[in-house]
């Protein structure tokens, strides 16, 4: 017979159930948890008795569309890489930008 395990015990399981439920509907809607965010999040507001529930309040709040998170990926490479062109090389500008929009889409 299972041991009685007690008020915590059983906040801990409902916590994880939700966050189960919550990271299925994450995958499965085309999202995804920006870990940097989540990581930041949980070390900043996260501790005591409720940082469980803190932590489902982070990750909700760093989940984003995979689009968003491909265009971001997009934008700070073509700013790291893309930014040393004259005016006068748009090709070359076009074909870095597009470089750093493959390499995204296909990290994700």
């Amino acid at each position: 017979m299972a041991k009685n395990t007690g008020m915590a015990g059983k906040l801990v399981i409902i916590t994880a159930m939700v966050l189960f439920m919550f990271m299925a509907t994450v995958v499965e809607s085309g999202k995804h948890v920006d870990k940097e965010c989540y990581y930041k999040c949980y070390a900043r507001h996260c501790r005591g008795k409720y940082a469980a529930m803190c932590g489902l309040a982070c990750l909700r709040k760093c989940t984003v569309h995979d689009s968003e998170a491909i265009d971001n990926c997009t934008f700070s490479c073509a700013n790291s890489k893309c930014d040393n062109f004259s005016s006068d090389e748009v090709g070359d500008v076009e074909g870095c930008v597009y470089s750093c929009a493959e390499n995204c889409e296909s990290k994700s």
